[in-house]
């Protein structure tokens, strides 16, 4: 595991994990976005736009999804430890991380179909943990973020995707007035 992090990692492939991310840190997530400014928000968040950018991998770069898998488990493997979690419980959490990641890839690309049931695997991923979920205008704005994304992503070319260049659409809440006008 810590032999990804003695040698330099493919440029591409760092460049594509720091965009991801950077991507799910943005305040406005928070902010606007109302997800849980936590552990498991910023978890969420991060499986979230990891599902983004791996749908975008998955058909033509593999490989390069799979080296940014393996970079992606092996920070989430360091940043326990640096917060003191042992062996054991960096393995127990590690393996609860995998399957939360595999569990939420096949829960968002089941929903893509359809903007209820995406919305529903939104609601229940990134605000689980909440009592109440946000108002239909933020569930309906990463909805739209959701689909703006993949757009966006499915619209680069893969030779840019290739050399790490990856962007991620905007994420905005409209006022309900607004957007019905």
């Amino acid at each position: 595991m810590f032999a990804m992090f003695r040698r330099k990692p493919d440029p591409a492939v760092a460049k594509l994990y720091e965009a991801m991310v950077a991507a799910s840190r943005q305040p406005v997530f928070y902010a606007q976005g109302q997800v849980p400014d936590s552990i498991d928000g910023r978890f969420d968040l991060m499986l979230l736009h990891a599902f983004l950018l791996f749908y975008r991998l998955r058909s033509q770069h593999g490989a390069l999804a799979q080296h940014v898998f393996d970079m992606m488990f092996a920070h989430l493997d360091l940043s326990l430890r640096e917060i003191g979690v042992g062996d054991t419980g960096v393995s127990k959490r590690i393996k609860h991380m995998g399957q939360s990641f595999y569990g939420r890839m096949a829960a968002y690309e089941s929903a893509l179909s359809d903007d209820v049931k995406l919305k529903a695997a939104l609601s229940y991923n990134l605000f689980g943990t909440l009592e109440n979920e946000p108002d239909n205008r933020v569930m309906q704005a990463f909805v739209r973020y959701v689909r703006a994304s993949l757009n966006a992503m499915a619209q680069q070319p893969d030779d840019d995707i290739r050399h790490g260049f990856i962007k991620f659409a905007d994420f905005e809440v409209h006022d309900e007035k607004e957007h019905s006008a």
